[in-house]
Parts: C-alpha cells; sequence; structure tokens
C-alpha cells in the first residue's frame, strides 16, 4: 500500500488525459490564449488549496505549452528554498531552458552576463542585503537606507568599507538593472519572433516555502524580471500565502499588497456541482487503486464520498487515514466501513464524530444527518452493521459479534469507541 500517492504520469502527447478532476484542460486553453495575445509582462496566480491538484494541473499546462513549441521553465519554489540568492536561481534555471536553442545562443549569452553584472554589484556588500539596494529604484531610496543600516548592524565596522563602495557605485547599480532588463527583453522578443509565445516561467509549491522565502521570490519577479513578453504563473494557496506575508511584515493588508504583484488570479474546481458524475468516480477509482486498496470497498467508499459531499481535499485526506488504519492495525480491509464511516465523520461533522469518541453517538444521530443516511439506505450490509454496534441489533444471518471478538472486542458498545482511538493513534498535519 501507500501513505502518499506518487506523482501523476502526465503523457506528453495528450497532458490532460488522465485529468480525472476535470474542466483542466479548459482552463489550460484560457490561459494559453492569454500568455500568446498579451505582450504585458503578466503575473498569473493559480489558486487553490493543498489536495486540490495545483501542481498536477501545472505539470499538464507545462505539457501542453511544450507542445505548442512554447519555451516552459518549471521552478520547484520549495525545492530552492534553502538557499539565500532567488535571483541566481532563476536565471540558472531560464538558462537551463534554453540551452538546446543554438540560435539564441547571442542573445541568452546577453542575458547570463548581464544578470552575472548585478550579481557582482550585489556582492560587493552581501548577496541578502545587495539585491535589496539593488532593487531601491523600485521600492525607494529609503528601502536602500534601510538595507545600508541593517548591513551596519549585522555587520559592524568591516562592512562600513562595502557600505561607502555600495554609495559610490549605486549609479553603476542602476545601470545593472537595466543592462539586466534590456538583455531579458531581447531575449524574450526573440523567443516572441521564433516560436509565438512569450517565455513561460512556472512557480511551483510558493505556499509551502518559508516566509521570507516566499516574499522575497514574488518581490524579485517584480522588480527584476516586470519585463514585456516574459509571463510568470505561480501556484499558490492564497490564504497561506497572505499568512506568509504578514508573517514578514505584519499587521498589513496581504490582498493590497498582493495586488501590487500578481496581475491576474485563477481558481481550480472544487465545488461538489462542478465535480460530479464521471470525474468524481474517476477519482475515487484513482485514489482507491493508488493507494493499494483491494477487495469489495470500492463502490461502497464512491457512495459514502458522493453523499457526504467531500471535496478532492477531503478524499485525499479520507484515503490517506484509510491508509494508515489498515497498515498501522496490521489488519486486512474487512472494517473499511467503519473506519470509513468514522473517518468522514472526522472530516465534516466532528461534532458527531466526538459523540462516538465518548460513546454516546446512537442510531438517530447518524439517521439525523441525510447525508449519512442516504449513504445507509443505499448500502444494507453497512447499514446493519451499524445498527448493531450503535443499539445492538442484529440482523437474520449475520454474525457480527463473532467478527469484534476476532480483533479483542467483546461488547459491541465498546466497538464505536474502540475504533476512534485507533484512528486517532495517526494524526495526519492539517493543511
Amino acid at each position: 500500500m501507500r501513505l502518499v500517492l506518487p506523482a501523476l504520469d502526465i503523457n506528453p502527447s495528450n497532458p490532460y488525459e488522465k485529468d480525472v478532476l476535470k474542466g483542466r484542460q479548459e482552463l489550460g486553453e484560457t490561459l494559453i490564449s492569454l500568455v500568446k495575445n498579451f505582450e504585458d509582462p503578466l503575473t498569473i496566480s493559480i489558486n487553490a488549496g493543498w489536495g486540490e491538484g495545483k501542481s498536477t494541473f501545472l505539470r499538464m499546462w507545462e505539457a501542453d505549452l511544450k507542445n505548442e513549441s512554447a519555451k516552459v521553465v518549471m521552478f520547484d519554489a520549495f525545492l530552492h528554498d534553502y538557499q539565500e540568492d532567488i535571483f541566481t536561481s532563476f536565471i540558472g534555471a531560464i538558462s537551463a531552458e534554453l540551452e538546446p536553442l543554438t540560435r539564441l545562443s547571442k542573445e541568452k549569452k546577453s542575458f547570463v552576463v548581464a544578470g552575472k553584472k548585478v550579481l557582482k554589484v550585489a556582492t560587493k556588500i552581501g548577496l541578502g542585503v545587495g539585491l535589496r539596494v539593488l532593487s531601491a529604484n523600485a521600492v525607494g531610496s529609503e528601502c536602500m537606507q534601510s538595507a545600508i543600516e541593517e548591513a551596519k548592524i549585522n555587520s559592524g565596522e568591516l562592512v562600513d568599507h562595502f557600505i561607502n563602495e555600495s554609495l559610490e557605485n549605486y549609479k553603476t547599480s542602476d545601470q545593472a538593472i537595466k543592462h539586466f532588463k534590456e538583455a531579458l527583453k531581447k531575449l524574450s522578443e526573440k523567443l516572441k519572433s521564433e516560436t509565438g509565445y512569450p517565455l513561460v516561467v512556472i512557480v511551483d509549491e510558493l505556499d509551502r516555502c518559508r516566509p521570507n522565502y516566499a516574499v522575497e521570490l514574488l518581490e524579485k519577479i517584480k522588480h527584476f524580471f516586470d519585463v514585456d513578453n516574459v509571463v510568470f504563473v505561480l501556484g499558490v494557496n492564497k490564504q497561506q500565502l497572505k499568512h506568509s506575508i504578514c508573517s514578514v511584515y505584519g499587521n498589513i493588508d496581504a490582498n493590497e499588497y498582493l495586488q501590487k504583484f500578481i496581475s491576474l488570479e485563477f481558481g481550480l474546481t472544487k465545488t461538489k456541482k462542478d465535480f460530479s458524475g464521471k470525474g468524481y468516480d474517476a477519482y475515487v477509482a484513482y485514489l482507491f487503486n493508488g493507494h493499494g486498496f483491494k477487495g469489495e470497498h470500492h463502490d461502497s467508499l464512491k457512495e459514502l464520498c458522493a453523499s457526504a459531499g467531500l471535496t478532492p481535499r477531503e478524499m485525499n485526506h479520507l484515503f490517506m487515514q484509510l491508509a494508515l488504519c489498515v497498515v498501522g492495525r496490521g489488519e486486512n480491509e474487512e472494517f473499511m466501513w467503519l473506519y470509513s464511516l468514522l473517518c468522514v465523520l472526522k472530516i465534516k461533522d466532528f461534532e458527531l464524530y466526538q459523540k462516538a469518541q465518548s460513546e454516546n453517538l446512537t442510531l438517530s444521530d447518524l439517521e439525523k444527518n441525510s447525508n449519512i443516511l442516504c449513504y445507509l439506505q443505499k448500502n444494507k450490509r453497512v447499514y446493519e452493521f451499524w445498527k448493531y454496534v450503535l443499539s445492538g441489533e442484529v440482523a437474520e444471518g449475520t454474525d457480527y459479534s463473532s467478527l469484534c471478538n476476532r480483533i479483542g472486542i467483546w461488547s459491541s458498545d465498546e466497538v464505536v469507541p474502540q475504533f476512534c482511538e485507533w484512528i486517532d493513534k495517526f494524526v495526519l498535519p492539517s493543511k
């Protein structure tokens, strides 16, 4: 079995073939039209919560763009989170993507040389502070003075020499940024004329990064890469990103701050109304098979997810919790119907779950939940088992007491709280 599913294998010739959530291709085509037909320096955010398919969509869209001969740089922000210098990481990623294009060797070389000039000026007062000074033309001289004062505090007399030198070379730093942007513009214009598409940089996993890194990345994109025919597409959890911004800058209006950097925002499908039918069935099958479950419970789980109205994120959580319970307890899947309904209560109706923990849950409580009642009425065997564990009612031809005895439970009223205890031993991190 698997606790965490591997990344979906994307078919380059048919990127959306395995789009079990559906609707992604339409969004992808809309984005392609935007980046192809606008020359503006755009920063587009794809906003969705954890487990709702941002990374998968971005990988599908990357393949779709490459099928159109566009040049796409995929930048995993979390993989570079340990690095102090984001600027160098971007230059390296762009240069590597353009490496095969010998016809762009002149423009690419100029771009890399210009980037090195920016870094050369920055290193005179230290990369961390230096890049802030270099972007002072975009954020104001106050930021430059703040950076210099910071350097004084942190480095003492030793850095005074570098501070004086940075002030003397302030005009040089302006020229370095101007030269870099000009080189980047020539490169992006050449790409647009050759391919019909701008340079597209996809930044994924931004919301998983350290707050300082995430915020600095946004600022570097704005200050250094704000050039025609360069498009950034960010995969973000906007709510988490807003927390990062407030962590860095304190109690500010994070929405207003983001408006300075993000041109357009799109959300992914996540409502039950949009996520239904064959797409819902396919996603359950994907999770069921991907985690390595076997046996007869697929259809029952599908009906439970649909009846409870679970979102893709909640379904991910449910199947991970079930995998933990089955493997952690060293059991087969014969108690899946009990684990699964309790896990759904924990996700969707925690008040009922607390009653289950404390031996106060009744059959009437379950039946008052219309979604749960709908599921039970469609699954006679499951309904009979819950009648046994909550009211002691034994259906004709069943022997649930022997089933429970095999795992050391001797009374029907002990079953539910005992299974809650086992579920609660494996606590998944909240996202």
